[in-house]
């Protein structure tokens, strides 16, 4: 563990830091265009050597061989995820509904950032299977078809089969008790006017529980994967049959934090597959058929 005053210490250093480091700029403005290279140097040289310096660089040190090297990297979340974050939202509130265009210069101008974050984070976006994109055509939403919806939901029918089985072995009290409070949040919800966008993102929050009550890391990475698709695909079987959703959300679920809590392994995987199975075909009832002419399977 790290101490308190170890983590106060190292705030100090990075402000005085930040200090140095803004100091040696504004000799670089100084001197910048004016052929003075050396006094820019000498004088950048002489602040990094000050007693300012030494007792900083002598602090560093220490703070390098103390406990906090246990300390985990702190993730960091550039402008090109924040990118990613507020477009995906916009695409599942439906700003940008299946096949709109993503243009590249009119987000920029949105959000306020460069081109080259606003391309990043289209990039992490098309990783996820939500964008489309390439040197032929522009970028844009994906377009949801009868084959994508068969081949997502048949994923997340396996995944989610596994996720479930997986839980019920290792998971416990607390995470039934976490399931409990989202369902009841669905119920609540249900009994205010019910909001479509909460009761979905209820809906997924529930099912990323499940996820992590597996403590599988790659199941878990596996449904990262496809998540996003997911989110989209809800969105819009929600949006064509909001009330056949409405009518079952709020029971499903608790039948299977139910199944969850008992010990029949079989009952529980077929629920948690016919549960995907039935947002599968209440999504197909409305999607035309795909390039075959087929409508598809409806088991």
């Amino acid at each position: 563990m790290v101490g308190g005053a170890s983590l106060v210490e190292a705030e100090h250093i990075a402000v005085e830091l930040a200090g140095l480091i803004q100091a040696v700029d504004r000799y670089r403005q100084m001197y910048r265009g004016t052929g003075r290279h050396d006094d820019f140097s000498l004088r950048s040289d002489l602040l990094l050597r000050s007693g300012a310096g030494s007792s900083l660089r002598h602090r560093m040190s220490e703070c390098q061989h103390s406990d906090m090297t246990t300390l985990p990297k702190v993730p960091r979340r550039g402008l090109a995820h924040e990118a990613a974050d507020l477009i995906r939202q916009a695409i599942f509130s439906g700003d940008f509904p299946p096949g709109a265009p993503l243009r590249e210069v009119q987000l920029a101008a949105a959000l306020g950032i460069s081109r080259g974050s606003v391309r990043e984070g289209l990039a992490l976006l098309e990783r996820e299977g939500l964008i489309r994109g390439g040197w032929h055509r522009g970028t844009s939403v994906i377009e949801i078809t009868a084959r994508d919806v068969e081949e997502v939901y048949t994923l997340r029918s396996a995944l989610d089969r596994l996720a479930a089985v997986t839980a019920q072995a290792k998971a416990g009290p607390a995470q039934w008790a976490e399931l409990d409070a989202l369902v009841e949040a669905m119920t609540a919800e249900l009994g205010d006017a019910a909001s479509a966008p909460r009761l979905l993102a209820l809906d997924i929050a529930f099912h990323d529980r499940i996820y992590e009550a597996a403590d599988n890391d790659r199941l878990n990475r596996a449904w990262q994967a496809v998540r996003s698709q997911v989110y989209l695909f809800q969105t819009r079987r929600v949006a064509f049959g909001y009330e056949h959703y409405r009518e079952r959300v709020v029971d499903e679920h608790r039948e299977l934090v139910a199944l969850l809590r008992g010990g029949d392994r079989e009952a529980l995987a077929h629920c948690a597959e016919e549960h995907v199975h039935t947002a599968r075909r209440s999504l197909l009832a409305h999607l035309p058929p795909d390039s075959s002419g087929q409508k598809s399977s409806t088991t």
